[in-house]
């Protein structure tokens, strides 16, 4: 999951389509884009503040799925921050 805790979801997605917009034109990961309804790589990115990643986090778990692999995106603080934060959601589910 590309993941950032930031308020600047904008600025997230635009990294993300500079950094890793030619992944978009892989014929694997587009098959994948192209399933999902995805225009490219900066579409995948799960953006904005603890609500918001709290929700997406739990859509993708109420879909079934069981395992996230984190890549934060941003400034090094911003980094942090999501790091922490997701660190703190596993906790909080190893406890439920």
């Amino acid at each position: 999951m590309v993941a950032t805790l930031t308020r600047d979801p904008d600025a997230a997605r635009a990294y993300v389509a500079d950094a890793f917009g030619v992944a978009g034109e892989l014929p694997s990961y587009r098959r994948s884009l192209d399933r999902e309804g995805f225009a490219g790589p900066a579409d995948t990115v799960v953006a904005g503040d603890e609500a918001e990643l709290d929700k997406e986090v739990r859509r993708f778990a109420d879909a079934g799925a069981t395992e996230f692999q984190l890549c934060p995106v941003g400034p090094p603080a911003e980094r942090a921050r999501t790091v922490a934060f997701f660190a703190e959601l596993a906790r909080a589910q190893r406890r439920a």
